[in-house]
């Protein structure tokens, strides 16, 4: 299952939302990003990326970095933070709770559905 999901990340389609209202499922308890993932996106992607986890300073210094070298980063960035080992509470929330743009919008049109009479 958590391959159909993933393999849909990129396109704008109706199952997110109702494989998540369906069985009640927290996307980020089952998946997260991957150097696989990571890598399928653009240098400037994962440096917008960066700085929305950790920080425009940081941001701003991962448009010099090899694409490789972003992706390796933050793939560890995920998995430290899934893992328990960031000591940077701050951090570890905001990058166990990040998801994809369009999974975000996806969850927020559940949201709203789910809350109107």
């Amino acid at each position: 299952m958590v391959e159909c999901i993933s393999a849909r990340f990129q396109r704008r389609t109706p199952l997110i939302r109702i494989l998540a209202r369906e069985l009640s499922v927290n996307i980020r308890d089952l998946w997260r990003p991957d150097a696989a993932w990571l890598g399928s996106y653009k240098k400037a992607q994962l440096a917008h990326l960066m700085g929305e986890l950790r920080g425009p300073a940081h941001g701003a210094a991962a448009f010099r970095q090899k694409k490789s070298e972003l992706v390796a980063e933050l793939a560890t960035l995920f998995s430290e933070a899934a893992d328990g080992r960031l000591e940077e509470t701050d951090l570890a929330a905001r990058v166990n709770a990040w998801l994809p743009t369009n999974l975000r919008d996806e969850l927020a049109a559940l949201a709203a559905a789910n809350s109107s009479p």
